[in-house]
């Protein structure tokens, strides 16, 4: 009896619905071309730049740009984290994204981005980048 009670206890702590997407280390290209679809979710049009920082003296920003898509009648909720590698493997960039309040409303469509502070020349050191998303989509 105790089994069948944890068992129900653990069924009920579970997110069913949870999503990982993992690319594992990808080129730029790769990266770029990158379409997840998932539960009437797509997210893609990715995109790497690096731009002028306004703020921080002798720094530049490094952007991630991508759409995400939602067909679903409910909201849905993600967040993405980047990482950037040069040729040696050395992270040398890392960033979290994510739609406002991580929420992607119902039948909507929203270009996220996010940047962070590298050194000047950082992407184009980049050789490698990796994409996690997390989410209930």
């Amino acid at each position: 009896m105790k089994k069948i009670i944890f068992s129900i206890f653990i069924l009920l702590n579970v997110n069913l619905f949870a999503f990982q997407y993992n690319t594992g280390f990808i080129s730029i290209d790769d990266f770029e071309d990158l379409s997840i679809k998932t539960n009437g979710v797509r997210i893609n049009n990715f995109s790497l730049a690096e731009t002028k920082s306004w703020m921080a003296k002798g720094l530049v920003n490094i952007v991630v740009t991508f759409s995400a898509k939602n067909k679903n009648e409910v909201s849905k909720h993600f967040s993405a984290m980047f990482i950037g590698l040069d040729k040696d493997n050395n992270v040398i960039w890392a960033l979290n994204a994510e739609p406002m309040m991580a929420t992607i409303s119902k039948n909507k469509t929203e270009s996220i981005n996010s940047d962070s502070y590298v050194q000047p020349g950082t992407l184009s050191k980049t050789v490698k980048v990796m994409a996690i998303i997390n989410g209930d989509i």
